[in-house]
């Protein structure tokens, strides 16, 4: 047999050390021996790991940004509910107002209102005195109107007369039964108010002055706080049911001028007051 040349041997030496080294390594390696140090950056490709591998708990916080994501990789899909909310952003500035919208159709007719200035108010001849005329104005609003021309047997019952001014006017046997007449100031008048039935009206804060005449007056059931008689002829009136409260029976700035009580005497005689003296005296 012929003696192998040398290079025969030292091939041979190199094919058996090659193959037993690889087959060391690949038996004597321990399981997870192989860590981040043993593998070179760079050596390990998405296409080495198993899809499905890496979870997130594999993923330090922080460890993945912007950069590291393909634009467009990530949809709505993938956000959790509490990730939607922190994208939330704050209102925005209120619009502009839109147009405005067509004109709707009309509603159905109010109910009438009531009455207001009595634009009816009527002067009719006086069948007592063919000279003489009076006035009609019954349940009207006439705070603020001129009514100077209040003639005797005037009509004003139920009618609002606040504030009014009646200045030597001659208005003997009216009717303001249940009329307002706060404040009112009855001045003077040879004829006056004598009469006339103020039953129910509302006469608080009216003042009667200048020898009003006032004579047999009916004031039932009125309401004459703080009325003030300065100076007012009230012989024969009626004060059954009045309210009295407060009221002045005479001159507060003229000692010597009061009224003139219904039983016939004077306030003056009596501690300035017509209380206890309201009676008309017997015809």
């Amino acid at each position: 047999m012929k003696k192998p040349s040398a290079a025969t041997v030292i091939a041979t030496l190199a094919l058996f050390v090659a193959l037993g080294g690889t087959s060391y390594a690949a038996v004597a390696l321990a399981p997870n021996s192989v860590g981040s140090v043993q593998i070179r950056e760079g050596a390990v490709q998405s296409s080495d790991i198993r899809d499905g591998a890496i979870g997130s708990s594999d993923i330090s916080n922080g460890a993945i940004d912007s950069t590291d994501i393909k634009s467009g990789s990530i949809q709505v899909s993938d956000l959790s509910s509490a990730a939607m909310k922190g994208l939330d952003g704050k209102d925005g500035a209120q619009g502009p107002a839109g147009p405005a919208g067509p004109a709707g159709p009309a509603g159905p007719a109010g109910p009438a209102g009531g009455g207001g200035s009595s634009a009816s108010c009527t002067w009719v001849s006086d069948a007592m005195a063919s000279s003489d005329v009076h006035t009609v104005c019954t349940d009207s609003d006439l705070v603020g109107r001129n009514i100077s021309g209040l003639m005797s047997n005037a009509n004003f019952s139920g009618s609002n007369l606040t504030s009014q001014f009646f200045n030597n006017v001659n208005s003997c046997n009216a009717n303001l039964n249940d009329a307002t007449l706060v404040g009112v100031n009855f001045v003077g008048g040879s004829c006056g108010f004598g009469g006339s039935t103020f039953v129910g009206a509302n006469l608080s804060f009216s003042i009667w002055s200048n020898n009003m005449n006032a004579q047999n007056v009916d004031f039932s059931g009125a309401n004459l706080t703080a009325t003030k008689f300065l100076r007012a002829n009230l012989t024969g009136a009626t004060f059954e049911g009045a309210t009295l409260t407060e009221v002045t029976w005479v001159s507060e700035s003229n000692p010597s001028e009061g009224s003139t009580c219904p039983d016939g005497t004077t306030a003056r005689s009596h501690d300035d007051t017509c209380i206890g003296h309201l009676t008309p005296a017997a015809s």
